[in-house]
């Protein structure tokens, strides 16, 4: 393994990951979400340090709710293909899971490395009562977006006092069945706001 791989998003990661995504990695805002791309540097606010650019605009932290009527399973398949065993890498970090749908619910594996032999911790993403829930241990990210070529989450729950920012995370289709975990995670009074982009590419563990 390189870097730190832990998915919280999975992710994104945790995508996934998405291992979490608050914290360092695609489940944790410092490492590799769902689970969980190309990585450039998103610009930053003046008098902020820079921070990773997004080719594309970095996932806002706005919780802005769901259609009215709620999600429905037609637009779980909109998002089928995250459906698979990927690896995810940003930089000099790596990380591998597999997304399996079984109705309203989305599996995520993740693995310690690219033998997919060991297994890390499980997580879900769980269409419920109209919601898309994704959760990792006891952390929970929920959709307010979801289209043919994107699915965004944003914390579901409030932060807690002394907590450090909690990441959003989205999922972007990309050309050549592939595509980008974008993490952001909001400044804080220690630190500057943060997006990585992961990029998620097909994964086969190598032959024996």
């Amino acid at each position: 393994m390189k870097g730190n791989k832990t998915f919280a998003p999975a992710v994104l990661i945790a995508t996934m990951a998405m291992a979490g995504c608050s914290g360092s990695g695609p489940g944790n805002s410092e490492n590799g979400p769902a689970n969980n791309s190309t990585v450039a540097e998103s610009p930053k606010p003046e008098g902020t340090a820079s921070v990773e650019n997004s080719p594309t605009p970095a996932v806002t932290q706005t919780n802005t709710a769901p259609p009215a009527q709620g999600f429905t399973e037609a637009d779980l398949a909109k998002i089928k293909w995250l459906e698979g065993t990927w690896r995810g890498s940003y930089k000099t970090a790596e990380y591998f899971q597999r997304m399996t749908f079984k109705g309203p619910r989305i599996l995520i594996e993740t693995f310690t490395d690219g033998t997919l032999k060991k297994k890390g911790p499980p997580a879900t993403f769980e269409l419920k009562n109209g919601e898309l829930i994704h959760s990792t241990g006891e952390r929970r990210w929920k959709a307010i977006s979801i289209t043919e070529e994107a699915v965004q989450f944003v914390p579901a729950d409030p932060q807690k006092p002394g907590e450090d920012g909690k990441a959003s995370f989205k999922f972007e289709r990309q050309p050549g069945n592939t595509w980008r975990a974008i993490l952001e995670t909001p400044e804080t009074p220690t630190k500057p706001p943060l997006t990585k982009v992961y990029k998620m590419e097909p994964w086969s563990p190598p032959a024996k």
